[in-house]
């Protein structure tokens, strides 16, 4: 014979189950959605950055990595179609990207996309949107003898006094200067070790770095253990957002305009970017469910294009794609935080 308390149980798993649906659907719901998925890679889609046409912004490409033995640079138009005649092939995996806006080269203002092809130990350098390159890679981490501590990998780019500042981690390193600091000189095209810098905790690695050349801060994922902001004058260095993540900290972007100074920072296993208020002591503000998967390498422009009014956000996504979003989106989420 059944009592009344097993009946109560199961009343109790019934509403616990249709609970537990509800908030899944909402979960689903409130994801936000992309506006354009680019055409999948050939491999793996890992990194990509933002060439924003300052004669003609609507002409503005996206490069991303893909990432493999047999790899590449693919650009692609703000409708997500690969524009070939600027594309990069032939890479030996390559990782990372980054460009540096209106560099003085040859007399001429030119942007630079620096790229890391961890396979050859070395980073390249191509002038955009003429897509010349730039030497024939430049080898880095040259001095270190142990195992995978000279496998480049994430790469952020600055410019000072006529110098292309460049920042770059790797696959392993010490807990003591993980980053290398490279000025290239544009004069006789060569790159140069200026500083050794960075805090690695040892759960993991670190690969994304995102230069703020205003405030002169550089960010550095620490994976596992937190988002490090070094102040590149002072020294100083603020660990922040180590509990709010699933697992890996990973890409690093900017939200920069008269109102907001936020850092975004991928949330890899939990499908999320986490904000962080930069102006506030980086506390934390929001956790923004998207619909990529597994998103390491993201990049933000916070200048109005085409259909992207309040700027644009690109995330790479682990099935082949890279995945276009407006900005707005992502800033009007504050609010429902």
């Amino acid at each position: 014979m059944v009592g009344k308390n097993w009946f109560k149980s199961k009343l109790l798993d019934m509403k616990l189950g249709i609970l537990g649906f509800l908030i899944g659907l909402f979960s689903i719901q409130t994801k936000i959605k992309p506006d354009v998925i680019t055409q999948k890679v050939r491999y793996d889609s890992d990194d990509p950055a933002i060439w924003y046409n300052t004669k003609n912004p609507n002409n503005s490409v996206i490069f991303g990595t893909d990432k493999d033995t047999d790899g590449s640079v693919l650009a692609f138009d703000l409708n997500g179609k690969i524009i070939d005649s600027l594309c990069i092939f032939g890479l030996r995996r390559p990782n990372n990207i980054d460009i540096q806006q209106n560099f003085s080269y040859n007399g001429k203002q030119h942007s630079i996309l620096a790229l890391t092809e961890r396979e050859l130990k070395q980073i390249r350098l191509f002038s955009i949107p003429d897509m010349h390159e730039i030497g024939n890679g430049f080898k880095v981490f040259k001095h270190d003898t142990f195992p995978r501590f000279d496998l480049p990998m994430g790469i952020t780019l600055g410019a000072k006094n006529q110098k292309l500042l460049i920042f770059i981690s790797r696959k392993e390193g010490p807990s003591k200067g993980y980053i290398h600091q490279y000025s290239f000189d544009p004069a006789n095209a060569s790159l140069n070790l200026t500083k050794t810098l960075g805090n690695f905790d040892g759960k993991n690695e670190i690969e994304a770095l995102c230069l703020d050349d205003d405030e002169n801060i550089l960010y550095y994922s620490d994976e596992g253990f937190g988002v490090h902001a070094l102040n590149l004058t002072t020294e100083h260095d603020t660990v922040f957002g180590g509990t709010q993540f699933g697992e890996d900290h990973e890409g690093i972007a900017l939200i920069k305009n008269d109102s907001l100074n936020l850092v975004v920072v991928s949330d890899q296993k939990n499908g999320e970017l986490e904000l962080f208020d930069a102006s506030n002591n980086y506390i934390h503000v929001a956790s923004v469910k998207m619909s990529a998967k597994e998103t390491d390498g993201i990049e933000i422009l916070n200048y109005p294009i085409k259909m992207f009014p309040k700027g644009l956000l690109v995330i790479m996504s682990d099935n082949r794609t890279f995945q276009y979003y407006s900005l707005n989106k992502l800033i009007n989420s504050l609010t429902n935080n």
